[in-house]
């Protein structure tokens, strides 16, 4: 028999986040073409003294606005793979520091006297820390590079979408 998950005073399920919510249909009848045609009429018809409205296209602004979606996920995924790679060669690098760990104890302890072993402890406090530091400076790169890369999709779709509508209003103008 299922276990009931407990509800509070207010009968919310914490095992059942979104209760009935389904989010792939929440936009179902969502029809952007639909809503932006209805705004573009209500400019046209709007009559305010000493403007004219031009009624305008809005299949360039709907494509605009499909190609930033794009960039915008093109960006996400290409920040996610950079830190995909960040997290992988982090796990090397712990496995790594690990592996060195043991082998700096089995060094420490061949050490004749106590001051070979702090002799030694220090030269191998010195490599861990110089390693340590390359790895953080290795890591911080890899974060670096993915950020910009992404960013650069995003900055140059903005680009784009203000020619876009530069253009757009020049059509109207003429």
């Amino acid at each position: 028999m299922a276990k009931k998950a407990s509800t509070n005073a207010f009968g919310y399920d914490p095992a059942n986040f979104f209760g009935s919510f389904d989010p792939s249909k929440f936009m179902g009848d969502y029809d952007p073409a639909k809503m932006f045609g209805e705004f573009n009429k209500v400019l046209t018809e709007m009559k305010i003294p000493g403007m004219d409205v031009p009624a305008v296209d809005m299949a360039p602004l709907m494509d605009s606005q499909r190609k930033t979606f794009e960039a915008v996920g093109a960006a996400n995924r290409m920040f996610f793979e950079g830190m995909q790679a960040v997290a992988t060669r982090q796990t090397a690098m712990i496995k790594d520091a690990a592996e060195s760990a043991s082998v700096a104890i089995g060094e420490i302890s061949k050490a004749q006297t106590p001051q070979d072993a702090v002799i030694k402890q220090t030269e191998l406090a010195k490599d861990a820390y110089t390693k340590v530091m390359a790895d953080i400076e290795e890591l911080s790169g890899m974060c670096v590079k993915a950020g910009a890369e992404a960013s650069g999709v995003v900055s140059s779709r903005f680009v784009q979408s203000l020619d876009e509508m530069r253009d757009e209003v020049l059509k109207l103008k003429n």
